[in-house]
C-alpha cells in the first residue's frame, strides 16, 4: 500500500469513528507516522481529503 492510500484509509477510519469535525489533520498525520505538511501534501486540506473520499471512496470498498 502506498503512502497516499495509507493516509486515505486512516482518515476514513477516523471519520467513520468520530465524524467529520472531530479528527484533525494532525491526528491523521500522527496515526500514519508523519507530519501534517508531509501527510496532507497530496490533499492540501481536510476538506479536499473529505471531498476526495466522497467522490472515490465508495468505489474502493
Amino acid at each position: 500500500m502506498n503512502k497516499r492510500e495509507t493516509i486515505f484509509k486512516t482518515g476514513i477510519r477516523l471519520f467513520a469513528a468520530q465524524g467529520y469535525e472531530a479528527p484533525t489533520t494532525l491526528q491523521i498525520a500522527r496515526d500514519v507516522g508523519g507530519t501534517e505538511p508531509a501527510v496532507f501534501y497530496p490533499f492540501k486540506s481536510k476538506t479536499a481529503f473529505f471531498l476526495h473520499h466522497s467522490r472515490t471512496g465508495h468505489q474502493r470498498q
